[in-house]
């Protein structure tokens, strides 16, 4: 299902809802390049351009049923779109923050219809995904209670056994391996992401469940989604040896909701079943070339890499969030994106079980490094991280039984 055409400014919708009629809209680039001049006779040479901001236009109708009512219309719209930093949006799938930097309009019918321009300004020159990726450890990398139980933030149920695997994958380094001895059902079952917004925020949604799974028998694995009272089943997988993209999804419960599970499967006889990438977003469909903003969290092994993808063409900002186990880390903390060259050092305390989260300006308009809520730049050395588009090789040095979320949305030119 392609995604749909949905232009808002904030919460303004610029639609029939609001008697508004797009007819075009611009996007320019603003770039920087600095010349440097060599010997007349070579003339100059030029720097990598780099993007310094991004100016759209909308042009557009708005209509009334008389001039009263027009002219209602417009204040409604002009009130829209003064109001500061929004998101602004031209389908369901990716954003810009902007402000608007003029407006005019022109009377071309006096009584029921004016013409309408406005340009805006990008706060950050880029597009990120708005799609968010419900589940922790989608990709099953984390196994901080080992790798022949349920993988961190899944629950194991039925008869059968699991373990991570590292040579049959689809994405990043391991993929969860799901083998029943026979008939009986098997399944690992992930139920938390509801707590993140709420459950009224949930009620009567619909949300879809996809995951990449790889099987040799067919009609033995498969995926559930469900509530507190039902739920829905996607295709089975036919046993062709590959990874297929299978999905499913389900209208929750409009009043009375307490639970949303989503299940990775097999059943019906002695077969092993692999499952890696799942996802878990807000409305009827998953495109899997579109961006999402996601989070990894993993207890990774010191001095071992593992990945990360950014599905975007831009460098994507990062969030890290570092929780201490018990007994502190102290002057004993390394992150880097060998991809970019890129690393970090804390060099302070973070106390056991509390958060030190270094923010790449992911949800924050600058640089912060707060330890347990306060302040610590002091004792941050290195960069802020990037994830380039593609695969971004990580490695985590220091402390054993960190716990590492690092959180980014897919970036766009």
């Amino acid at each position: 299902m392609s995604n749909e055409i949905q232009i808002k400014f904030g919460t303004l919708e610029l639609d029939s809802t609001n008697n508004i009629t797009i007819g075009d809209i611009n996007v320019k680039e603003n770039k920087n390049i600095q010349a440097s001049k060599i010997p007349v006779t070579d003339g100059s040479i030029a720097e990598t351009a780099r993007r310094i901001s991004l100016t759209i236009t909308v042009e557009g109708d708005i209509a009334g049923s008389n001039y009263d009512n027009l002219r209602t219309n417009l204040d409604a719209l002009r009130a829209g779109l003064q109001n500061g930093m929004q998101k602004f949006t031209t389908d369901d799938d990716r954003y810009i923050i902007a402000q608007m930097k003029d407006f005019d309009y022109t009377l071309s019918s006096m009584r029921i219809l004016a013409t309408w321009r406005a340009t805006f300004l990008a706060h950050y020159p880029f597009w990120l995904a708005s799609r968010k990726n419900e589940l922790s450890n989608f990709g099953f990398e984390s196994w901080s209670a080992g790798t022949s139980v349920a993988p961190d933030g899944w629950t194991l149920g039925g008869t059968g056994s699991i373990s991570r695997e590292s040579s049959i994958i689809k994405l990043g380094t391991y993929s969860c391996k799901l083998t029943s001895p026979g008939a009986n059902l098997l399944y690992n079952r992930a139920n938390a992401f509801i707590s993140n917004k709420g459950v009224t925020y949930w009620q009567g949604r619909t949300i879809t469940f996809g995951c990449w799974v790889y099987a040799t028998v067919a009609n033995r694995a498969y995926l559930q989604l469900g509530d507190d009272s039902s739920g829905a089943s996607s295709s089975y997988h036919t046993g062709d040896s590959t990874w297929q993209w299978l999905t499913t999804s389900h209208t929750l419960l409009a009043s009375g909701l307490t639970q949303i599970v989503v299940d990775v499967r097999i059943e019906g006889g002695a077969t092993s079943a692999y499952f890696d990438g799942a996802m878990c977003v807000e409305g009827e469909s998953i495109d899997t070339d579109l961006g999402f903003d996601q989070t990894d969290t993993r207890v990774p092994t010191s001095g071992i890499g593992y990945v990360l993808t950014n599905n975007g063409n831009a460098p994507a900002r990062v969030k890290i969030e570092v929780t201490a186990p018990g007994g502190n880390i102290t002057d004993n903390l390394k992150i880097e994106n060998t991809t970019t060259g890129k690393s970090l050092q804390f060099r302070g305390t973070i106390t056991e079980y509390t958060d030190l989260e270094i923010d790449n300006r992911y949800d924050t308009d600058d640089f912060e490094v707060l330890n347990n809520g306060a302040d610590d730049h002091a004792n941050l050395e290195g960069d802020f991280l990037t994830l380039q588009p593609g695969n971004n090789t990580i490695v985590y040095t220091g402390t054993v039984n960190a716990i590492i979320a690092i959180s980014w949305r897919d970036t766009y030119y």
